[in-house]
């Protein structure tokens, strides 16, 4: 018979039956935070190594952007000075490229501006983004 509650028991209970499960539960518990503790940390860590990837990602593309909008430049610079005796040649070769390309004019004249400002540093262009224009 329990002593508290005057149940009649059907098998004798132990001090030591009575600790192995209150120290089981208590043990599963403490499992059971640790384990969400442990899935916290490592949601964490996943969710930085994503975020870096993307900024690496972000880079890369910003990067080659820089280098494509360089080289479109020089192109299209180089094509203009090649009929610099027609005044009108750089507006009806914008106008076509525009049309041929699919880019939009405000986009190529920048494009045109930034070789002409940055013509002579194509070293530095990896190093900075379209942003720094």
């Amino acid at each position: 018979m329990c002593r508290q509650c005057r149940h009649k028991l059907k098998s004798p209970v132990s001090a030591r039956t009575i600790f192995h499960t209150l120290y089981g539960k208590f043990k599963s518990a403490v499992t059971d935070r640790t384990i969400e503790k442990d899935y916290k940390s490592l949601l964490h860590e996943l969710q930085s190594i994503i975020q870096k990837g993307r900024y690496a990602v972000y880079k890369a593309v910003d990067n080659i952007k820089v280098q494509t909008y360089w080289q479109l430049g020089e192109r299209i610079v180089r094509e203009e000075l090649r009929y610099k005796d027609r005044a009108d040649y750089g507006k009806y070769l914008i106008d076509n490229l525009v049309l041929d390309l699919g880019l939009g004019k405000r986009l190529l004249y920048q494009i045109v501006q930034f070789y002409r400002a940055y013509s002579i540093v194509h070293a530095v262009s990896a190093q900075l983004s379209w942003t720094h224009y």
